[in-house]
């Protein structure tokens, strides 16, 4: 049966506070999503400034993802205890931190190790502003919501993420960049302490505080149950193949394909990275209207391998036709939020911060699992196989839409959720 929430009031006066109060945590949700869209732009500049190869890009660029999974358990527990608002303030120092180290690195494990704090300082932005949608948005309404408040200040971080950041690295170098970077989060911290408050569905509000040996079994709660454990190994693959393809490849695909300058680049990746976040939001609306999630879910995945596949077949075509395919590559590519919408389902309220968590490490992981394995992939198929730089890429774009299937087939064993749809009048 379902899970009910208390229900608060609502009116047009509450419902400004709460849009004024995410437009505020959307700024570090920004930032936060500046560093993990940034990629494809940080990675050819590192390649030109070090010459880095694709191994060695792939470790640094997704190194944080992977460091944002592992601090997924911490970052449940300060959200259940604590809320969205302190448990970033807690780990916010940590990506600080590695700002200023990445601004300044030369050693390839430093910009890693530099690039794994600033994952972990972020690691609870995403989950934060998830938890701050449900104390405040009724579940029926989370996807949209939460798809929503992904696509806007996503799109502004792809803003800043691609042609501006492409232009400032070639400009001005990467020291000031990033020291201005971690000026910038610090201050949007302090103001996220001050302005952003727990909703009255919030059900850390509503329970007995509980003991720290409490909050880690309820990690252990999620991940022993059966009906969970299919979603969770899709999860692996829902987008990371999406992002390793988006986030990584398509930079230096592009740059190296096309011969494109850092504006060019810029300006390419800032069409992905656009699609990539606006298409999101069609899937809130075909969730509700279709009420069937596993298959709005399977769609979705169907049309990035048909499309992804299309790409890779064809090969040497040109520089439109590719930005074509890309770009619609992307706009189907945001599934998070319906990932994150299903694990809800599964569970009760006062779970909501570590099913959130939990269903992140997956997600997280198998960002960085598959951008720094399509790197050793690259590298493997040019300098093992005796592959030319073009078709690498589309032996690199074949194996990881066959991930993609296998994650599909996997995700036919889940649970399906009950989604409540749109009713008629």
């Amino acid at each position: 049966m379902p899970f009910a929430s208390p229900p608060p009031p609502q009116t047009s006066s509450t419902l400004r506070l709460v849009i004024a109060m995410a437009a505020v945590y959307s700024l570090l949700f920004v930032m936060a999503q500046m560093h993990r869209m940034g990629g494809a732009v940080i990675a050819p500049a590192l390649a030109a400034e070090l010459a880095l190869n694709a191994s060695d890009l792939g470790l640094i660029i997704g190194v944080m993802f992977l460091a944002s999974a592992c601090t997924q358990p911490v970052s449940g527990i300060l959200l259940d205890r604590v809320g969205p608002v302190r448990a970033v303030a807690y780990l916010a120092p940590i990506g600080i931190t590695g700002m200023l180290i990445f601004a300044w690195a030369e050693d390839v494990w430093l910009l890693a190790l530099a690039r794994a704090m600033i994952g972990s300082g972020f690691a609870c932005v995403v989950s934060g502003i998830y938890v701050f949608l449900l104390g405040w948005v009724p579940r029926e309404n989370f996807t949209t919501a939460a798809a929503t408040i992904q696509a806007i200040p996503g799109t502004v971080a792809v803003l800043i993420a691609t042609t501006p950041l492409a232009v400032l690295l070639h400009d001005v170098g990467r020291g000031p960049v990033f020291v201005g970077l971690a000026v910038l989060t610090a201050v949007t911290i302090a103001l996220v302490s001050v302005t952003v408050r727990e909703g009255p569905r919030s059900t850390r509000k509503i329970q007995e505080p509980e003991t720290l040996a409490k909050s880690i079994g309820g990690i252990g709660i999620i991940v022993t149950q059966r009906r969970f454990l299919w979603l969770a190994l899709f999860s692996i693959t829902a987008i990371g193949p999406a992002i390793a393809v988006i986030g990584l490849l398509s930079g230096v695909y592009m740059r190296e394909r096309f011969g494109l300058d850092a504006q060019q680049l810029g300006t390419t990746v800032l069409v992905l990275l656009i699609a990539l976040n606006l298409g999101g939001v069609i899937y809130g609306p075909l969730d509700r209207w279709t009420g069937r999630r596993k298959a709005v879910v399977a769609g979705g995945i169907l049309v990035q391998v048909g499309l992804l596949t299309t790409l890779a077949v064809l090969g040497d075509v040109s520089y439109w036709t590719t930005l074509i395919l890309l770009t619609a590559f992307a706009s189907v590519s945001q599934l998070h939020a319906l990932i994150i919408a299903h694990a809800q389902s599964l569970f009760s309220p006062d779970l909501a911060g570590r099913v959130i968590t939990t269903t992140n490490i997956f997600m997280i992981g198998g960002i960085f699992l598959f951008q720094a394995m399509s790197g050793i992939a690259y590298d493997l198929f040019t300098n093992g196989f005796g592959a030319i730089a073009t078709d690498g890429y589309r032996l690199t774009f074949i194996s990881l839409a066959c991930y993609q299937v296998l994650g599909l087939l996997l995700y036919s064993q889940a649970p399906s959720p009950k989604v409540e749809r749109y009713s008629r009048s």
